[in-house]
């Protein structure tokens, strides 16, 4: 059945032409019809009436219109973070990477850009989120180059399955000038880390021993399980 065309509602509100219209996306991996509003131009002496923006409406109704996008790979970034990401990571990634992401994801992210529409998503919202993350949260530019990675890889995913198209809107977001650069470390020597071995007590013998020779960063230790170790493998050469 040849599915009708939408021409979509245009309507004033709060300074800008704003159009009003119906599409299929699939949050929760389910298809469902909702109600979308996008802004179009504010109004002024070039746009004063709804006439003088429908030409701009059509451009935004027309791939919808020809179909071009699968209603079950239009959905929001909370949606595509825990429904594909994460899982994608967990299968594909170490634990301690797994648990990092998800943390960070949390942390950090979750509460401020789960309801974005990931197909729309503008590198000026990315570098907000930054911005606000630390301004908020004060952390250091090192971790705040963590969590643009990290959405760089979710929108690097995002196009790789169909979710996504365009450049990666995180490429040219900033980390910002005011986070600080955090405090200088300098590795511990190998006769440090014997000294500390030899009058700690368990578990923070092993803890402290598994930091310093493993080379994991924080996140990752904390994400660390059993499962996570793999005992090195023996190899038997034969003689002869």
């Amino acid at each position: 059945m040849r599915k009708a065309k939408q021409s979509g509602y245009i309507m004033r509100h709060r300074g800008w032409w704003v159009l009003r219209y119906r599409e299929r996306v699939g949050v929760g991996g389910e298809i469902e019809t909702v109600q979308r509003a996008k802004r179009l131009v504010p109004v002024d002496a070039q746009h004063k009436t709804k006439a003088s923006v429908r030409d701009l409406a059509q451009r935004e109704l027309e791939p919808l219109n020809r179909h071009l996008t699968e209603p079950l790979r239009v959905t929001n970034l909370g949606d595509f973070v825990d429904r594909v990401y994460l899982p994608f990571v967990k299968q594909q990634k170490r634990p301690s990477t797994y648990r990092g992401y998800f943390l960070m994801w949390a942390d950090y992210l979750k509460l401020r850009c789960k309801t974005a529409w990931i197909r729309e998503v503008k590198t000026h919202q990315v570098q907000s989120w930054l911005d606000e993350i630390g301004r908020e949260h004060g952390i250091s530019r090192t971790t705040l180059k963590h969590v643009k990675n990290f959405l760089s890889g979710v929108f690097r995913h995002a196009a790789q399955q169909g979710y996504f198209d365009g450049a990666n809107p995180v490429k040219l977001a900033e980390i910002p000038a005011f986070a600080p650069n955090g405090a200088e470390t300098k590795p511990y020597s190998l006769e440090e880390i014997a000294a500390m071995l030899k009058v700690l007590s368990e578990p923070a013998a092993t803890a402290v021993a598994t930091a310093a020779f493993t080379g994991l960063r924080l996140g990752e230790l904390r994400g660390l399980t059993w499962g996570s170790y793999e005992p090195a493998q023996t190899k038997i050469h034969s003689v002869g």
